[in-house]
């Protein structure tokens, strides 16, 4: 047993303008398995599906990073007041996320 993978879709980060906040925004974050085995049960044999006109394809994309502002204290954190966050405060890893996501950076996928 693992812990679950949390996920965040490149779309929320552009409408709330910054990183999801637990436990405000939780239900913006979401459960990876839950989104997989959702996608795997709606997706044709291909692996995809066609949304709108458009065909898209599932891709996580994961993110390596250190904390922008570590808490202060010893102990501290978000929700005591150490107020540590992965961001720095005028947003720049979520503007980086959005941009990613908006110009649909997956390298998994190519231009055919």
């Amino acid at each position: 047993n693992c812990p679950p993978m949390r996920v965040v879709w490149w779309g929320t980060i552009d409408k709330l303008g910054r990183l999801p906040r637990w436990p405000e925004d939780r239900f913006h974050i979401l459960d990876g398995e839950r989104v997989l085995a959702e996608w795997l049960a709606q997706c044709d044999d291909r692996g995809g599906m066609v949304v709108n006109g458009v065909r898209r394809e599932i891709c996580f994309s994961f993110f390596s990073h250190r904390w922008e502002r570590p808490a202060k204290a010893m102990g501290a954190n978000y929700e005591v007041g150490g107020f540590a966050h992965p961001d720095t405060e005028d947003h720049k890893k979520a503007t980086m996320l959005a941009t990613y996501g908006r110009r649909g950076a997956c390298s998994v996928f190519q231009d055919v």
